[in-house]
């Protein structure tokens, strides 16, 4: 990441409220989809560790909460909020995309 980039991460319990609302937005999303498209089989669960799992008919995939830095994880992937709460997908220095369009960018891949 830039350093512009990295000075707008956010951290500890900023990350952690921003969370809260991208898992509801994810679970939100995740049964208008599954309801528009029910061929989709499309699922959400939020675990007790309040990771989201993802499930479809083939595949299942999971959206982990933020640790101690902020850094959320998708299978894999870091996830960090900024402090203006968009979401900047793994170490590129990509544009931050706001939370619905992350959240969209998420269940488009776990549809495909």
């Amino acid at each position: 990441m830039s350093a512009t980039l990295e000075t707008q991460i956010a951290q500890g319990q900023l990350a952690r409220e921003y969370w809260t609302s991208f898992a509801s937005l994810l679970a939100s999303h995740t049964a208008m989809r599954g309801i528009a498209q029910p061929e989709l089989l499309l699922k959400s669960q939020i675990r007790d560790d309040g990771s989201v799992e993802l499930h479809t008919a083939h595949h299942t995939s999971t959206v982990l909460p933020p640790d101690a830095s902020g850094c959320a994880q998708w299978d894999g992937t870091p996830l960090h909020f900024t402090v203006d709460g968009e979401v900047v997908f793994d170490k590129a220095a990509t544009a931050p995309s706001d939370m619905e369009m992350a959240v969209e960018q998420i269940l488009d891949r776990v549809c495909r």
